[in-house]
């Protein structure tokens, strides 16, 4: 849905803020997104997501979108 698209095309973007803050702070980031990553593909792992970890539903949103990018795409550092 177009509403999807927005939250996942919102959320790519402030991974990079995020991602830049947590380095700073931290000395890690959270995932390592490929650079060829599109909306499909990450709507496609938040669903698989939810299919396989279902008690994970009741997170927020966000809470529940970075949980599944850093499951799919933990840094390996």
């Amino acid at each position: 849905t177009p509403y999807c698209d927005a939250f996942i095309e919102g959320s790519l973007g402030a991974h990079v803020i995020l991602n830049e803050y947590v380095l700073a702070v931290a000395s890690h980031r959270l995932f390592c997104l490929p650079r060829d990553i599109t909306t499909e593909h990450v709507r496609a792992l938040v669903l698989e997501y939810a299919t396989s970890h279902p008690d994970r539903l009741r997170y927020s949103s966000s809470s529940f979108f970075m949980d599944a990018l850093e499951n799919a795409y933990g840094c390996v550092e």
